[in-house]
C-alpha cells in the first residue's frame, strides 16, 4: 500500500491493542500481502472495538473482492461490500470510498447491464469533485492488485 490510501489508517499503536487483538494496522498488512480470510478477519475485530471507523469498512470491502474485478465476484459479496463501503460514506465521505463504489458498479453492474442507483457515474463525478488525485487512483489499483481499466 502506498500514497493517500497508507493516510486512511487512523489506528493506534498495535502493542496497546495486546497479542489476542489484531489491529486495522495487521489488517491491512494482510490485506497488501494478498491473505484475504487472514485480513476479513483482522477487519472483523476491528470493528467490534471500533464500529465509528470508516476506514475499517473500506478495506473489509477490499479484503472480500480478494483481488479480482468486481465482475468476477458473485453478488451476494458485490452487495455486502457495497453495503460495507455505504457505511464507512455515512460515517466519513471520502473520494477514494466514492471512486472504488463507481468502479464496482461499473465493473459489476455495468458491464453486466444491471440497473444501480445511483450508477457508476454519479459516484465517480462526486470523487472528483471531492478532489480525487492519480496518485490515490493508482494506489488503489495497487491495493485491489488489479489493472486500472482504460478510462479510468
Amino acid at each position: 500500500m502506498v500514497g493517500k490510501i497508507r493516510d486512511l489508517l487512523t489506528c493506534g499503536d498495535p502493542a496497546q491493542n495486546g497479542p489476542d487483538s489484531p489491529s486495522l494496522d495487521e489488517g491491512v498488512r494482510f490485506l497488501n500481502y494478498g491473505m484475504y480470510p487472514k485480513a476479513i478477519e483482522c477487519f472483523d475485530k476491528a470493528l467490534l472495538k471500533d464500529i465509528s471507523n470508516p476506514d475499517i469498512y473500506f478495506y473489509k470491502a477490499v479484503a472480500l473482492l480478494k483481488g479480482q474485478r468486481p465482475f468476477l465476484i458473485t453478488k451476494p459479496v458485490i452487495n455486502e461490500a457495497l453495503d460495507l463501503l455505504n457505511t464507512s460514506l455515512a460515517i466519513n465521505s471520502k473520494a477514494i470510498t466514492h471512486y472504488l463504489i463507481g468502479y464496482i458498479k461499473f465493473d459489476y453492474h455495468h458491464s453486466k447491464m444491471l440497473r444501480a442507483t445511483p450508477d457508476y457515474l454519479y459516484h465517480l463525478q462526486v470523487a472528483r469533485e471531492l478532489g480525487i488525485s492519480d496518485v490515490e487512483i493508482k494506489d488503489l489499483f495497487a491495493l485491489l492488485r488489479i489493472s486500472r481499466p482504460q478510462g479510468f
